[in-house]
This record gives C-alpha cells, sequence and structure tokens, in this order.
C-alpha cells in the first residue's frame, strides 16, 4: 500500500501540468485552443518543434476547427510529445546542424561543431566535447552529421 506522502509526491507533476494547463485556460471553461498546445508544453519544459505540434494537433482536431481540448484530453497529448521528443531528439539535432551548413552537403567544420556545442542551447563543456569528437568519424576536418558518423562501440 501506498503511504500518503508517496502518493501526493506522485500527483505533483500532473498537478503541476493543470496549474500551467489552467493559465493558458483564457475564458475559464477548463479547455484550452488546439494553438495553444506547444505553449502549454514549452511552459512544461519541453521544446517541441512546430511540426510536432502540428502532428499532434491533427491527430486531436481532424477536421482543422480550431477545436479546444480538456485538460483530460490534453494528458496523453502532452505524454505523446514527451516521448516523441526524447525519442526525436537525434534528429531535431540534425535538423539544427543543417542551419549552419551553408553549402547543404550535410558536412559541418570539426570547429563549427565545437562552438555549436560549447556555445547555443544546452551547451557542454569543453572536456564533453572532446570526448564526443574522438568518437565522431571526421573527413579532412569535416563531419558528416547526415550519414553515420559515430563509431561502432569498440569491442
Amino acid at each position: 500500500m501506498k503511504s500518503r506522502n508517496t502518493t501526493t509526491k506522485l500527483n505533483e507533476p500532473v498537478a503541476e501540468s493543470r496549474d500551467i494547463f489552467q493559465l493558458f485556460d483564457k475564458k475559464g471553461d477548463g479547455k484550452i485552443d488546439t494553438h495553444q498546445i506547444g505553449d502549454v508544453c514549452r511552459a512544461l519544459g519541453l521544446n517541441p518543434s512546430q511540426d510536432m505540434i502540428q502532428r499532434v494537433v491533427e491527430q486531436v482536431d481532424d477536421d482543422r476547427n480550431g477545436a479546444r481540448i480538456s485538460f483530460q484530453e490534453f494528458q496523453p497529448i502532452f505524454a505523446s510529445v514527451s516521448k516523441e521528443k526524447a525519442m526525436g531528439s537525434a534528429s531535431d539535432f540534425v535538423e539544427g546542424l543543417r542551419m549552419f551548413d551553408s553549402d547543404g552537403s550535410g558536412m559541418i567544420s570539426v570547429a563549427e561543431l565545437r562552438h555549436i556545442l560549447t556555445n547555443i542551447g544546452d551547451k557542454l563543456s569543453n572536456s564533453e566535447v572532446d570526448r564526443l569528437l574522438r568518437e565522431v568519424r571526421t573527413d579532412g576536418g569535416l563531419v558528416n552529421y547526415e550519414g553515420k558518423c559515430i563509431r561502432e562501440p569498440r569491442s
């Protein structure tokens, strides 16, 4: 049997997400517009892409009528975005690197990759970047971020 304290701790994330959801409920009817899903997810600590939000909205709002959804309808959407974001993080990273690939070759310089990883977004330390770069195949100082660039684990 769960203690009252354990049950309270398990309910804290739901209570927090409900509180955030209610902040976006401007009409006070317990619902938000589907176009607010991304904003609510971001307020809850996720950073979904616009494409991801669009896919989720299409699943919820088949006729694209700008439907409003309740918190109960939002919960599985939030879970789906959380799960997809965790699974899609590598592809999101590659998508981000494309922005720095001026000639569209699928290659980025090691120096530029180091700069990106240590200065943009969730910054890595130099030692973390060094460890990463030891596992990345390079070709003349370039990293092929589009193809398979990580070495197979050593036996």
